[in-house]
């Protein structure tokens, strides 16, 4: 009985077939899929948080993408397949889009703070302005 069932899961492990996907004839190097994710991850995001916003500025989110790149979706789409089937490649290009996505936020982060510096500045700008005035008319 135990000699049977180990026969039995030999053959299920020996019966399955992975196939090997082929090399796309149009392979992006890493570094071009870096790019291509992290763009796809940036516009992805602002399509979730505006979409309307983003509209007015890209026309096609997913379209631009295909023209920066000169490539089409049969050309991304057997990239990833190809990735998907190389483990430690595809960890690889993860992990650089997720550190390019870190550095591009705190990017916005601090200029999104030197922004509000300004504002507050030019609110304090007025209010003194305004105190000004409000001294000026009182008699």
């Amino acid at each position: 009985m135990r000699y049977s069932l180990v026969v039995l899961v030999v053959m299920m492990i020996a019966c399955q077939s992975v196939e090997k996907v082929e090399k796309p004839e149009n392979l992006l190097n890493k570094e071009q899929m870096v790019n291509v994710l992290t763009d796809i991850a940036i516009l992805k995001a602002a399509t979730d948080v505006n979409k309307n916003r983003l509209n007015k500025h890209i026309d096609k989110p997913f379209q631009y993408i295909k023209t920066k790149y000169g490539i089409d979706s049969l050309t991304l789409a057997k990239n990833l397949e190809y990735y998907n089937f190389k483990f430690n490649q595809n960890l690889e290009i993860y992990e650089k889009v997720e550190e390019k996505l870190k550095t591009k936020n705190t990017k916005i982060d601090s200029m999104q703070t030197y922004l509000d510096s300004i504002d507050k500045s030019k609110n304090y700008s007025k209010d003194i302005q305004l105190n000004k005035k409000k001294q000026k008319t009182k008699p």
